[in-house]
């Protein structure tokens, strides 16, 4: 069953609670004019970014990605991590799996690094997104795990309803309704508490697609027109894309051909408009069933094989061969540095013990062993240096594995 449902990406604690309505990216634009290439640039260029992310995507991107290069240039990592999600984010929304997986794991490999614990369950959360979607979803609940376990260590359990709502999505994927529908109403009811119309909007229509599962129509159809119009009222293009797929099949299962291909028809120009692939994937799918049910099988047929076509691209073997690979040499790209970094503690850990002992002798010895010591020093001297050698060799492997 191909129901749009909808996993919630994020970006970072700054702007996820904060809709498209109540920033002024005009005004953000201006400040770009007069400001300096320093880190108050790239956080600027960072909410152009997320906050055009469905309103104009290829716009949104060249704004994340200047900041990415910026934001290594002048050394800021938190930034240069909010850039990477952001472009994870630009990516799977369009379908793009592979450029998505590597952006959020360049993302979570920064946050990692600089303690950013949000920031990186907001990463799993994306992660999980995109399993979810390649349709491990043992991986996707584990990633969504992970996430919930940092924000109740971090105290940030308002951010729990993104979780929970990915949890439901995972369900409604596999169809279980009864099981997904609790953690749909709780998402939403926190996302009301907290004014995020985002979320709130999500959540109406998993619930919308918990009702069509269960075949109670006019409830469906109720909340995916609840859900139509928070996405119009705050501009996000994507989720008003989904809802108005959503509820061009509502009218399909009512018998309201008319209405359905109406619906569709606009959902279609508007995926075209924004690159939206995966939902003009689902799109062509929705006019196959349109046609069928009004028995034109030839036009059904048409749109099938446009859906197949769409299909094929977006997920293939070659696509999750390439997955799978990613996410390996990720995982083992981090054992080798939780290894070297244990090794550097190990090293750091026997130079001070050399300089104790270097005092010790002082100390003990006087003029004359003083002298005897300069040789000793000399030798442990040495054995630092080619400690730090055996260290940078192990960096450069490192490096060099990441370009396999």
């Amino acid at each position: 069953m191909l129901i749009r449902y909808f996993l919630t990406l994020l970006f970072s604690c700054t702007f996820s609670f904060a809709s498209i309505a109540q920033l002024n990216i005009d005004s953000l634009k201006s400040s770009l004019v007069e400001s300096s290439p320093d880190s108050n640039r790239v956080k600027t260029l960072n909410r152009l970014a997320w906050n055009l992310r469905s309103i104009d995507p290829k716009l949104a991107m060249m704004y994340a990605l200047q900041s990415a290069k910026l934001a290594q240039d002048v050394r800021f990592d938190k930034g240069r991590g909010d850039a990477y999600n952001s472009i994870g984010v630009i990516h799977y929304r369009r379908g793009e799996y592979i450029e998505a997986t590597k952006a959020h794991l360049q993302a979570l490999t920064i946050r990692e690094m600089i303690g950013d614990r949000e920031g990186m369950a907001l990463s799993y959360i994306n992660l999980g997104n995109v399993y979810s979607d390649q349709l491990n979803n043992k991986a996707a609940i584990d990633n969504y795990l992970l996430a919930a376990k940092l924000l109740n260590e971090t105290g940030d359990v308002d951010r729990l309803s993104f979780v929970y709502l990915n949890i439901g999505a995972v369900f409604l994927s596999e169809s279980k309704y009864d099981e997904a529908l609790p953690y749909c109403e709780k998402a939403k009811a926190i996302a009301k508490e907290n004014k995020d119309q985002t979320v709130e909007a999500e959540a109406l229509n998993n619930i919308g697609v918990v009702r069509e599962g269960q075949k109670r129509y006019d409830e469906a159809l109720a909340a995916y027109q609840a859900s139509f119009t928070i996405s119009k009222s705050i501009g996000d293009k994507i989720e008003m894309t989904d809802n108005m797929m959503n509820i061009g099949n509502m009218y399909r299962h009512k018998k309201d051909f008319s209405s359905a291909l109406d619906w569709h028809t606009k959902a279609e120009i508007q995926a075209k408009e924004i690159s939206y692939l995966e939902g003009l994937r689902l799109i062509y799918k929705d006019f196959s069933n349109d046609y069928s049910a009004m028995e034109d099988y030839k036009t059904a047929l048409g749109y099938h094989i446009r859906f197949k076509n769409l299909s094929d691209s977006l997920f293939n073997e070659e696509n999750n061969t390439k997955f799978n690979s990613l996410m390996d040499k990720w995982e083992t790209d981090r054992s080798e540095k939780e290894l070297i970094k244990q090794q550097q503690e190990l090293f750091k850990q026997q130079e001070t013990d050399l300089v104790a002992e270097q005092r010790l002798w002082v100390i003990a010895s006087g003029g004359i062993i003083l002298l005897l010591f300069g040789g000793y020093a000399l030798y442990a001297n040495q054995k630092i240096k080619r400690a730090q050698l055996l260290i940078n060799a192990q960096n450069d492997e490192l490096q060099r594995l990441k370009k396999l």
